[in-house]
C-alpha cells in the first residue's frame, strides 16, 4: 500500500510545477475557455490516465527501467533517436524551471538551486520523493485553504472563444508534456505492482490533478487575477501576509521539484559526478534564453512529439 502511495504522490508532484499551482498554464489551457474549460479538463484527463495506466502496465510486464527501455520497446526502429528527444525535452524544461527560479529569487538562489541539485542527484534519489510526500499535501492543503478563504462567486470568468485547432492542439500538448515529466518517474520506482494496483495509482494521481485543476481555476475565475503571471500568487498575496508567505514558498517548491525531475529524466541514473555536473552546468547555460522565450520556442514542438510518443505507447500491446 505505501508503494501505491508514494507512485500517487510521485506523479501528482512531478506535474504540480510552477504553471500548474500558479494557475498560469491553466488559466492558458483551460480557464480562459470559460464553459469549456471543464471538458478539456476532462479530455487531459483521460489521456493522462491511459498514459500512465499503459506505462505501467508495460513495466510490468517487460521490466523496464530506464526511459532508452521503454523508447527501445515503443519505438524500436527508431528509439536512439526518441531517447535523445526526450533528454532534450528535459534539457529544456528544466532551464524553464531555472529561469522561472531566477525571476523571483535572482542569481543567488539559482546557483543554491544547482548545488543542491547536485547533491541530492548524487548522493540519494529518493529525495525527489520524500519533498513530494511533504509538498503535495501542502498544496492541497493550502489552495483548498485559499479557496474558503477569498470572496467567491462560483463560476469562470474567461470569454476567449474555443478554436477547435488551436484550443484542441494545446490541451493534447499540455497533457502530452506532462505524461512526459512523468514517464522517467514511473520506470525508475518501482519494481513490479498487481493490476488492481496500477489502477489505483492512475486513477487518484489523475484525480487529485483534476480536482485541484478546478479548485485553482474556480480562484482566479471568480476573482479576475487571471492577467497576472503568477495568478495564485497574487490571489494569495491580497489574503493576509500568512497565505501570500507560504504561497510564494509553494510555488518557488513546486518549481524545484518540477527542476528535479527534469534533472532526473536527463540523467543516465548511474548517479555519476561527472555527467550530473555537465548536465547541470547545459540547463544554467540554457536558463539565460529566458522562461517565457523558452516555453514559446519550445513547448509546441515538444508538446507534439509527446503526443505522437503516447500514441506509440498506447499501441503497444
Amino acid at each position: 500500500m505505501l508503494k501505491v502511495l508514494y507512485l500517487i504522490v510521485l506523479i501528482s508532484g512531478a506535474v504540480m510545477g510552477a504553471g500548474f499551482v500558479s494557475g498560469s498554464e491553466l488559466w492558458l489551457f483551460f480557464g480562459r475557455y470559460s464553459t469549456f474549460a471543464i471538458p478539456l479538463l476532462f479530455i487531459f484527463a483521460l489521456i493522462f490516465y491511459t498514459g500512465i495506466l499503459k506505462v505501467m502496465n508495460l513495466k510490468n510486464k517487460y521490466n523496464i527501467n530506464t526511459l532508452d527501455d521503454l523508447c527501445m520497446l515503443v519505438m524500436p526502429v527508431a528509439h536512439k533517436y526518441i531517447s535523445i528527444i526526450i533528454k532534450l525535452s528535459y534539457f529544456i524544461f528544466a532551464s524553464a524551471m531555472l529561469s522561472g527560479i531566477r525571476l523571483i529569487g535572482g542569481e543567488y538562489m539559482v546557483l543554491c538551486v544547482i548545488l543542491i541539485t547536485f547533491f541530492i542527484v548524487i548522493l540519494n534519489k529518493q529525495t525527489l520523493l520524500k519533498l513530494n510526500l511533504f509538498l503535495v499535501p501542502v498544496v492541497v492543503i493550502f489552495l483548498t485553504c485559499l479557496f474558503f478563504n477569498c470572496e467567491q462567486s462560483i463560476g469562470l470568468s474567461g470569454n476567449a472563444d474555443f478554436n477547435l485547432l488551436f484550443g484542441g492542439i494545446g490541451v493534447l500538448c499540455y497533457a502530452g508534456v506532462n505524461l512526459l515529466l512523468v514517464y522517467g518517474a514511473i520506470v525508475r520506482s518501482y519494481n513490479t505492482l498487481s493490476k488492481k494496483a496500477t489502477i489505483i495509482v492512475a486513477f487518484v494521481s489523475t484525480c487529485i490533478l483534476i480536482l485541484l485543476a478546478i479548485i485553482v481555476l474556480l480562484i482566479i475565475g471568480s476573482n479576475d487575477y487571471a492577467l497576472f503571471a503568477m495568478p495564485i500568487g497574487a490571489v494569495a498575496f491580497d489574503n493576509g501576509a500568512v497565505f501570500s508567505i507560504v504561497g510564494e514558498c509553494i510555488i518557488v517548491s513546486s518549481i524545484f521539484t518540477t527542476f528535479l525531475s527534469c534533472v532526473f529524466g536527463v540523467n543516465s541514473g548511474k548517479r555519476s559526478a561527472l555527467e550530473t555536473i555537465i548536465s547541470l552546468s547545459i540547463i544554467y547555460l540554457f536558463s539565460f534564453v529566458g522562461f517565457i522565450h523558452i516555453l514559446e520556442l519550445a513547448y509546441l514542438t515538444v508538446g507534439i512529439f509527446s503526443i505522437v510518443f503516447y500514441l506509440a505507447v498506447i499501441r503497444k500491446v
